[in-house]
């Protein structure tokens, strides 16, 4: 009877003792697995899942058998398909005749596509959807907490701010799908040359950012830059034709030099990108160290 119930609950279900040995399971626990109950029963989680995963498990078991009661909790496991899943354990505490606790019956339940949803969707609101980078609110949300990681070990960061010279023409002669292309080309660009520590996003329009942590110097900025306007000023081939004529400006500020609050970085590198602009384009300007004039250093990429 017992068994005919538990195998009509479309979850998997298992049962161990006060020990964490396996001491019954349902059908649907035995297909997850990809085990027959024969190498399921009088095993342990050691027995049936890698060491590092048994590990947290088995705490899990021991820590409910100590309290008592129940326990909700999401992890991953192995299914039989060798692939790792996403699923959420509940498992509660069950007491022989004798009111002593008598071991554990559990359910899992598979939260796979669950998460996958909630990434895709996360990925969604953080991500612009047309290059694929951090989006205006994911990037702030990034500077500010590169901001206070620089304020707390006394190292600088820069922010490059940056606009496409040119862009408007790319629209108005060639349409939006072709200005679309030439913003996902720009996106790759400066993905291929960012490093893991870094982050570029798209501000909106054909304005995009980058953060710069670890100890950044002036140099250092310079070069990055550099290296960007080399890549945004080669040729860009689109569907409907070669782009040839496209460049950027960019505005460089420092945090702390230029600002500590993300408000006042972003202006005085906005300042220093319309400096570089104003001068000629196709260049990078440094914001000035009083963050009150535009810049102090501008540098052009021919």
């Amino acid at each position: 009877m017992q068994e005919t119930l538990i195998n009509a609950i479309p979850a998997p279900v298992f049962y161990k003792n006060e020990l964490g040995v396996y001491i019954g399971c349902n059908k649907q626990f035995e297909a997850y697995l990809g085990r027959p109950r024969e190498q399921i029963l009088d095993r342990s989680v050691f027995d049936v899942a890698p060491e590092d995963l048994a590990e947290i498990y088995h705490k899990a078991d021991m820590d409910l058998i100590i309290e008592g009661g129940s326990q909700i909790y999401e992890t991953v496991v192995v299914h039989a398909d060798g692939s790792k899943h996403d699923v959420m354990f509940h498992k509660a505490v069950f007491e022989k005749s004798n009111g002593l606790v008598g071991g554990i019956i559990g359910v899992m339940v598979d939260i796979t596509q669950r998460k996958e949803l909630e990434n895709k969707l996360e990925e969604l609101a953080s991500h612009d959807t047309l290059t694929g980078l951090s989006n205006r609110r994911d990037f702030d949300a990034r500077l500010e907490q590169a901001l206070a990681r620089s304020q707390r070990t006394q190292t600088q960061l820069a922010l490059l701010f940056l606009d496409l010279d040119g862009f408007k023409d790319v629209n108005d002669n060639l349409g939006h799908s072709a200005g679309d292309q030439v913003l996902q080309i720009v996106a790759e660009r400066l993905t291929n040359i960012m490093r893991k520590s870094d982050t570029a996003g798209r501000m909106g329009g054909d304005e995009f950012a980058v953060i710069l942590e670890g100890s950044v110097t002036r140099d250092t900025a310079a070069l990055v830059a550099e290296k960007v306007l080399a890549e945004l000023a080669s040729p860009y081939t689109l569907n409907e034709g070669a782009v040839s004529h496209l460049s950027a400006s960019i505005g460089i500020a420092f945090a702390p030099d230029h600002g500590t609050e993300l408000d006042t970085l972003f202006a005085n590198a906005d300042r220093a990108m319309y400096s570089a602009k104003d001068q000629g384009k196709n260049r990078f300007a440094i914001a000035s160290d009083d963050a009150l004039t535009t810049t102090i250093s501008e540098t052009s990429h021919n």
